[in-house]
């Protein structure tokens, strides 16, 4: 059998330099210093570990694991709505994020879109919403596209019969576009049918907790207590809840030291684990609580858990599913479901981050584990058109360079060699 030819990406020496990434920041951030190049950055759940969130895959408190490949997919929703929230979802996935903060590596991420004199863009498959919690003000509205969703928004869903004749109108699309046809009239008119069928919240817009209906779900699911009762959800970890509360601490002369030392002593009804929100007795919406205080909770959580000496609260029994404020149909969580494509509702933005592959100078993977679709239209764009990939990664995680892949794999943890990154990049602007 002839032996397979090497190519010179592929030789021990450079895939030996490719590994670690000796010589990757350098020319990565040459590319980031371009004006006229497009870096698109694809972040997974690696990246977000550091915040104390479980990765997906390859850990033991991994969240894909079980029954969860047949269970978060619409089908199996559709059997029972009901029973599909109580059995599986609200006891496999937190409502929402409030108790975490960004890391280093989302930092880093920010503050490279800010100092970049390239076009720099952020497709995220994390529904963890860190990318746009970071204390470095960056674009995100126009710059970062939550392809898999955000955990505490929810959505409506078309009936089975609007899906079906979506669905015909969608492989004619695809169709057409595998023959280099024109397919704006087919679009236009997806977008037509869909505004004149289906509900507002199914395909345009999302849905806020405070929003679901009927109010007792509502309550069940996100206060725990009856209003009125002196009990509030305390949120943490936002930028925005930091400054605020840093501005009220400097008002008032706060000592940050005697807060943290008389937090620590205080007595605190803690109702879950990292994610947990806290009950405090408190007229406000807001608990004041200073970066610092937040922080030591957030630790003393985390600790908690890890020692397994938390207890944690069964998730709420609700009577009926979550319904939708316009059409009173039953919601799903702003998710991408297993069995539902990247078209089928607006938040994921498919169009738009479609066209930013076709125009990516370069990619650059951040802790992901390439089991997505995204990764892989990714990765089949970059050999398309042969295009640098870097990957910042952990060894289990990394690509293998090929005759058709420009890849470089930077190993380590993605909040460390992000602002190795940073600090190159602005060594050269």
């Amino acid at each position: 059998m002839p032996k397979r030819k090497t190519s010179a990406a592929t030789q021990p020496g450079n895939r030996r330099r490719s590994i670690r990434g000796a010589n990757s920041l350098p020319t990565l951030a040459e590319i980031l210093n371009r004006p006229s190049a497009l870096t698109v950055f694809i972040t997974g759940a690696g990246l977000s570990a550091a915040s104390g969130i479980p990765t997906f895959r390859h850990s033991p408190d991994a969240v894909w694991k079980g029954d969860v490949w047949t269970s978060a997919t619409r089908s199996a929703w559709r059997k029972g709505s009901v029973g599909w929230w109580n059995d599986f979802w609200l006891k496999s996935f937190p409502l929402q994020f409030d108790g975490y903060v960004p890391n280093s590596g989302h930092e880093a991420i920010a503050r490279i879109s800010n100092m970049s004199r390239g076009r720099v863009k952020v497709l995220t498959q994390n529904v963890d919403g860190l990318h746009q919690k970071t204390n470095e003000s960056w674009n995100h509205e126009e710059n970062l596209v939550e392809a898999h969703g955000r955990l505490g928004l929810y959505k409506c869903v078309p009936t089975e019969e609007q899906e079906s004749n979506d669905d015909d109108l969608q492989q004619g699309i695809e169709d057409a576009e595998s023959k280099n046809e024109d397919v704006s009239a087919l679009e236009d008119e997806k977008r037509r049918r869909r505004k004149a069928t289906w509900c507002k919240y199914a395909d345009e817009r999302s849905i806020a907790p405070r929003e679901i209906v009927p109010e007792k779900v509502r309550k069940l699911m996100f206060c725990g207590e009856e209003e009125g009762e002196g009990k509030v959800m305390v949120k943490m970890g936002t930028s925005e809840d930091v400054q605020r509360d840093a501005d009220a601490d400097a008002d008032a002369g706060a000592d940050a030291d005697a807060d943290a030392d008389a937090d620590a002593d205080a007595d605190s009804d803690v109702q879950g684990g990292v994610n947990a929100a806290v009950a405090v007795p408190e007229k406000t919406p807001y608990a004041p609580m200073s970066e610092r205080q937040q922080m030591k909770m957030i630790l003393d959580m985390m600790e908690q858990e890890r020692d397994a000496d938390f207890v944690e609260v069964e998730a709420p029994v609700l009577p009926c599913s979550p319904l939708c404020p316009s059409c009173n149909r039953p919601l799903l969580p702003q998710a991408l479901m297993f069995d539902e494509s990247y078209s089928s509702h607006s938040f994921y933005q498919f169009d738009k981050f479609r066209e930013w592959f076709k125009e990516a100078d370069a990619f650059v993977f951040v802790g992901t584990s390439f089991a997505v679709t995204v990764t892989d239209m990714a990765v089949k764009e970059a050999k398309k058109r042969r295009i640098p990939v870097f990957n910042f990664n952990l060894e289990s995680g990394r690509l293998e360079p090929s005759h058709s892949l420009n890849v470089e794999n930077v190993v380590g943890k993605a909040e460390e060699t992000l602002v190795q990154l940073e600090s190159t990049l602005s060594s050269i602007v």
